[in-house]
């Protein structure tokens, strides 16, 4: 996540830039010779650094979080210091470089009229530079320092070019992880938007974050903090089944949903623990409740990025890393020190905290969301929301990227009950499972939050679209030679069940008797047709399509959100019924009740609540629901404070293209919850489809 810039230092940056010209990088942030483009990147994985450089002394080092040594826990500790580094080498995906509409294009010519200062920065030289100048000086600075305890959270992706072209990094890496001073953090491979997908997507990405880290011999801790500070009780499950056991959430998040609530130092949540914890300067109050007896301060929550380098990766041509402004963050850490406070990592506070016998709460209900819910509407941002510059609503497609994204997701599933059945009957599939492999790779690249994030550039959309493209083209070459391996012409793949049948032929359907919508349906679309249609899909059981056409002046940009296409369902209750991200076969009720939303500054912002729904359900009431087909539409569901019959739960795509015309489809159904969610899945997470 990445701190939305305001037009007055826009305008600063863009005078700086003016001033520095040319690219400005020192010999540390330089251009590396073989560096490529994105098209031309190699797909393997790098695990070519040995897991052993360690000292000779040392006949096994640590290379599981049980072998890391840890000190006794000291239950007299009652003030500390913490730290979270959310460190991302996707934070401009794809770089500065890119194309648009068949056309080059770069960052710098976007944002500051120069497309000369962004030559040579490729991909690859953007992750070097963050690996160089973002984050190399903030580790030497903590590694001078034996005795301040630290937490990083290091996606798999930024270990693997850390092994290919930094392996010096990734040895002084790996020894403060080894020794226990600096807590690894990594909950994913690629910094997917992973609530908005099935949980086999996140269990892919932790299986080739598993490989990674352990063939680097880097322990990983049992802490979790991730991309866009993603939580919720749905994630909390999926930790515990996993092996992980504390979750870390922002404060704003804590705040939005229990406003007026000062947080407790350790909660519970389906099996695991949390700790809620916001940079020092942001908050206003204690970050833990007074009458715990504990003082909690976080000297950094944050982007790592933005710390050693201030200005955040879209400036690495004419900005390095800033030797005062990691020595102002030294001074005030030892400041902390100065005052008895304990510079510890999370796990070890977990650890004190526990011996002291503090008592441990249940959570206080909250939403899957993103660590800047106000600021981003929850994880509507990535779903539906534009951004916050003028133009990035001229490139934002988010409904286009998170529904060609999970139809990839959907027919790679189907491929690997294909493979599975194939593996069985004893069929040679080698190929295949390479080319699944790395098709999986590029399906979790292209599932990257910045995609569809704050203020992307156009470059962060045609990264993922372009991986999007390679894993499903891959996927349906796997799908023809599979069916060809078992000698089927066509099978019925049921995923929920994980079996395939085989179909000589694929049968006809019959086409949907019309019907009349079961209540009023709301469908918005300023300056383009609209056409709305309903039929019979089963029972109790109706489909709605939503067909609208391009924009009436599809060049204006006089009014960006007279883009948006606005699909409102009436809500009959203040019951939360929803399927939690991570937890796909469960429906969570939270009374609405139960949250006291966060309150405006000015009262003028009634906030609400954003779900992404990832198999699409949620509830109305009175046994009626409302299932998203997430293959045509994404986005997130809005649930509104009002009262009576201004209730309703809203989909909004404000980045709708405006020369283009989109297809929706929703199904609603009215029946029981076990039959709503079984119905969700067969649609979404777990389809039965015919290939």
């Amino acid at each position: 996540m990445r701190r939305v810039m305001e037009p007055a230092m826009v305008l600063f940056l863009g005078l700086v830039l003016a001033a520095c010209g040319g690219t400005g990088t020192s010999d540390a942030g330089d251009v590396p010779a073989d560096a490529t483009d994105l098209a031309e990147r190699p797909d393997a994985a790098i695990l070519d650094t040995p897991a052993d450089t360690v000292d000779e002394d040392t006949a096994q080092p640590p290379c599981t979080y049980d072998q890391v040594p840890k000190g006794p826990a000291d239950s007299t500790r009652t003030k500390f210091a913490l730290s979270m580094f959310h460190w991302n080498t996707q934070y401009v995906a794809g770089g500065l470089i890119s194309t648009w509409d068949g056309a080059p294009i770069t960052a710098c010519g976007i944002n500051f009229g120069d497309d000369s200062m962004c030559e040579g920065w490729t991909d690859d030289a953007l992750v070097d530079w963050i690996i160089l100048q973002s984050f190399e000086p903030v580790l030497d600075m903590y590694l001078s320092h034996p005795t301040w305890g630290t937490t990083f959270e290091c996606p798999g992706i930024m270990i693997e070019a850390m092994a290919a072209r930094h392996p010096d990094v990734l040895l002084k890496l790996r020894a403060g992880v080894q020794s226990g001073q600096i807590e690894l953090v990594s909950f994913h491979w690629s910094a997917q938007l992973f609530l908005a997908y099935p949980a086999r997507d996140l269990e892919k990405s932790l299986a080739i974050n598993d490989e990674i880290f352990q063939a680097n011999c880097l322990p990983v801790s049992p802490v979790v903090f991730n991309q866009e500070g993603m939580s919720g009780v749905g994630k909390h499950a999926f930790m515990a089944e996993h092996g992980f056991s504390i979750d870390v959430i922002h404060e704003n998040m804590f705040r939005y949903f229990q406003w007026g609530t000062t947080p407790w130092p350790l909660y519970k949540s389906r099996g695991v623990t949390v700790v809620a914890g916001m940079e020092e300067g942001l908050k206003e109050g204690p970050s833990v409740d007074p009458a715990s007896g504990i003082q909690v301060v976080w000297p950094f929550f944050d982007d790592g990025e933005v710390l050693a380098t201030i200005g955040s990766p879209y400036l690495a041509p004419v900005m390095n890393a800033d030797p005062a402004a990691v020595a102002a963050y030294e001074a005030l850490i030892q400041a902390w020190v100065d005052q008895g406070y304990t510079v510890s990592t999370i796990a070890a506070y977990v650890r004190d905290l526990t011996a002291r016998e503090i008592p441990v709460r249940d959570l206080p209900p909250i939403t899957d969301s993103t660590w800047q819910p106000v600021d981003t509407k929850g994880i509507q941002q990535w779903m539906g929301h534009h951004g916050s510059l003028d133009a990035t609503w001229v490139f934002e497609r988010d409904n286009d990227e998170r529904t060609a994204t999970y139809r990839t997701s959907q027919a790679i599933a189907v491929a690997e009950v294909l493979f599975a059945s194939a593996d069985a009957a004893g069929k040679d599939v080698a190929a295949t499972r390479v080319a699944l492999d790395g098709a999986w790779r590029d399906l979790l690249k292209a599932q990257v939050s910045d995609a569809t994030g704050i203020n992307p550039w156009p470059g962060e959309f045609t990264y993922g679209m372009t991986f999007n493209d390679a894993a499903a083209t891959v996927v349906a070459q796997a799908t023809t030679d599979l069916l060809a391996s078992l000698g089927w012409p066509h099978a019925t793949v049921d995923v929920g069940t994980g079996t395939a049948t085989r179909l000589d032929d694929i049968p006809v359907a019959e086409a949907p008797a019309p019907t009349d919508a079961p209540f009023e349906v709301s469908v918005t679309a300023p300056t383009r047709t609209l056409d709305v249609r309903w039929y019979e899909a089963g029972a109790n059981h109706v489909r709605m399509v939503a067909m609208f056409g391009p924009m009436a002046d599809p060049t204006s940009t006089a009014d960006p959100l007279d883009r948006r296409v606005t699909v409102a369902f009436p809500r009959y209750d203040d019951v939360l019924r929803y399927t939690p991200g991570l937890s796909d076969r469960e429906v969570l009720e939270q009374p609405l009740s139960g949250f006291t939303l966060q309150a405006d500054k000015d009262d003028a912002l009634v906030h609400n609540v954003y779900l992404p729904l990832p198999n699409g359900l949620i509830g109305l009431g009175d046994n009626w629901w409302v299932i998203k087909h997430c293959a045509t539409v994404h986005l997130a569901a809005v649930v509104n404070q009002a009262e009576g019959e201004a209730r309703s739960v809203t989909f909004v795509d404000e980045t709708a293209i405006p020369g283009e015309s989109r297809t929706w489809e929703f199904s609603v159904f009215q029946g029981s919850t076990a039959d709503a969610l079984a119905l969700a899945n067969r649609i979404n997470s777990f389809p039965v489809v015919t290939r």
